[in-house]
């Protein structure tokens, strides 16, 4: 009888995990929503592991229902005042998207062992011993650089020294008023684009986090440009972005490294050529109806993952006419019907196809179903601690591990 009792929690434990991440999107009732391990309410599974906060020092209550990812607790529509995080007395406002909160900039601070913490949702990536990175809302450096924009901080408040101070956040250097010529990586002589992602092209990982700081720089004047992501914040003309493919206009440059494509091949013709980044598409104030692919007939969704099916690049278009809307990932903020979003591969809606790799399934056994209810969000499973052997469905029946 216990190990029945065992088992049948373990399994509804993994239905809540599942549901969780994007729980919004099924117009679920707040009040069913939490995760338990162990006695110990969990806020913000998706990005917790960011912070290397003890589980139980992360609660969230909402008249006694903790609530998880805080990232995304605007969704909830649930009163910014009911919202913190306590670290020994010191009240923490999901530092990803603070600003989401409306919480005084006076209230905000986090110390780990005496050590203000900037940007803790990307500060790993940089290396940078925390010591230099510090916030002072009256007049001193500011932390979280990456959304410094956010606080309506005015700028000269901001300091950066390129004089031998590693600059915090290249990806989102623009936000500093820093001259653009002062913004350049040199590695063995060669300029490289997106520092964002220079993993991406196969440089040594010793190289990528402890470069110098005043071996960067950006030349607009006939020099590739970098962070082709985020290429709209330098008022670049777009008509000097673009990528061929043998003739063929690639689309998405924000993951053009997946297609081991020469940077010298990327530009952008808006007038008559296919655009480029479907995944920010909305930032082009491009029509949502204006974006499709077409396979065989069949409209795919997500062209951000697109690579994810082995699809012939070719295959790939924009029908400025109107067809189904790509993205599956953020659907949501289309004020798209729940009931329209599917993936038909073989006659079998697909959910998830953002990390679908992930778990090797064959594409026509893919198929989450409680107690009716379709589940996507498998991007974010493997953050639960579920065995692999969990997931699994076959077509027309859901099917769970033992």
């Amino acid at each position: 009888m216990r190990k029945i009792l065992y088992l049948l929690m373990k399994k509804i434990l993994v239905l809540i995990w599942r549901v969780l991440c994007n729980s919004e999107l099924y117009n679920i009732p707040r009040d069913r929503i939490s995760i338990d391990l162990e006695g110990v309410p969990i806020n913000d599974v998706c990005n917790l592991e960011l912070y290397n906060i003890p589980r139980d020092r992360i609660s969230i209550d909402l008249e006694g229902v903790p609530i998880n990812d805080v990232c995304n607790l605007e969704l909830y529509n649930i009163p910014r005042d009911r919202i913190s995080i306590d670290l020994e007395g010191v009240p923490i406002n999901d530092v990803c998207n603070l600003e989401l909160y409306n919480i005084p900039r006076d209230r905000i601070s986090i110390d780990l062992e005496g050590v203000p913490i900037n940007d803790v949702c990307n500060l790993e990536l940089y290396n940078i011993p925390r010591d230099r990175i510090s916030i002072d809302l009256e007049g001193v450096p500011i932390n979280d650089v990456c959304n410094i924009e956010l606080y309506n901080i005015p700028r000269d408040r901001i300091s950066n020294d390129l004089e031998g101070v590693p600059l915090n956040d290249v990806c989102n250097i623009e936000l500093y008023n820093i001259p653009r010529d002062r913004i350049s990586i040199d590695l063995e002589g060669v300029p490289i684009n997106d520092v964002c992602n220079l993993e991406l092209y196969n440089i040594p990982r010793d190289q990528l986090y402890n470069i110098p700081r005043d071996r960067i720089s950006i030349d607009l004047e006939g020099v590739p440009i970098n962070d082709v992501c985020n290429l709209e914040l330098y008022n670049i003309p777009r008509d000097r972005i673009s990528i061929d493919l043998e003739g063929v206009p690639i689309n998405d440059v924000c993951n053009l490294e997946l297609y081991n494509i020469p940077r010298d091949r990327i530009s952008i013709d808006l007038e008559g050529v296919p655009i480029n980044d479907e995944c920010n598409l909305e930032l082009y104030n491009i029509p949502r109806d204006r974006i499709s692919i077409d396979l065989e007939g069949v409209s795919i969704n997500d062209v951000c993952n697109l690579e994810l099916y082995n699809i012939p690049r070719d295959r790939i278009s924009i029908d400025l006419e109107g067809v189904s809307i790509n993205d599956v990932c953020n659907i949501e903020l289309y004020n798209i019907p729940r009931d329209r979003i599917s993936i038909d591969l073989e006659g079998v809606p697909i959910n998830d196809v953002c990390n679908l790799e992930l778990y090797n399934i064959p594409r026509d056994r893919i198929s989450i179903d409680l107690e009716g209810v379709p589940i996507n969000d498998v991007c974010n499973l493997e953050l639960y601690n579920i065995p692999r052997d969990r997931i699994s469905m076959d077509k027309g029946k859901t099917r769970y591990g033992n």
